[in-house]
């Protein structure tokens, strides 16, 4: 009582790659690409992408230009900005500037600025309302207000 056992042959056929595709057997994990170059940008934006959509928030509100258009106004004087948010304050045209909140001087920049783009910022940690004004130009009426709820 004897079985008789037969084998089969796999036949396996090896062809040539095509001119037009030379990435032929990455694995089954990988993308085919047509060339380096094109592996290479698409690496480079998924990696952008990737960066932009994970990075960290910055808590960032907005710019008051002192100075702004050769007048001695803030720009914006009026502004409105959340809790934790920061407000960074750049010196424009005549200068010198500084700011000084009236009921929060440990916010105000006492030092007068000269160059202009110098900046500095400042970040609201309460609601309320936060009155500053340019000490030596509060006469011309240089004076704001930024609103943080």
């Amino acid at each position: 009582m004897g079985s008789k056992i037969t084998r089969y042959r796999r036949r396996t056929i090896f062809t040539r790659p095509s001119e037009q595709n030379r990435c032929y057997n990455v694995g089954r994990f990988f993308i085919q690409f047509r060339n380096m170059k094109t592996f290479i940008q698409t690496f480079w934006v998924m990696l952008i992408a990737s960066a932009v959509l994970f990075m960290p928030r910055f808590a960032y509100a907005a710019e008051i230009t002192m100075g702004s258009g050769g007048m001695l106004v803030f720009e914006p004087c009026e502004l409105t900005v959340d809790v934790g948010e920061t407000v960074t304050f750049i010196n424009n045209e005549l200068p010198p500037h500084n700011v000084m909140f009236a009921d929060y001087q440990e916010l105000s920049h006492g030092d007068l600025m000269f160059s202009a783009g110098e900046s500095f910022d400042v970040t609201f940690e309460k609601a309320g309302d936060y009155a500053f004004q340019c000490d030596p130009h509060a006469g011309a009426g240089m004076k704001g207000v930024i609103h943080v709820q």
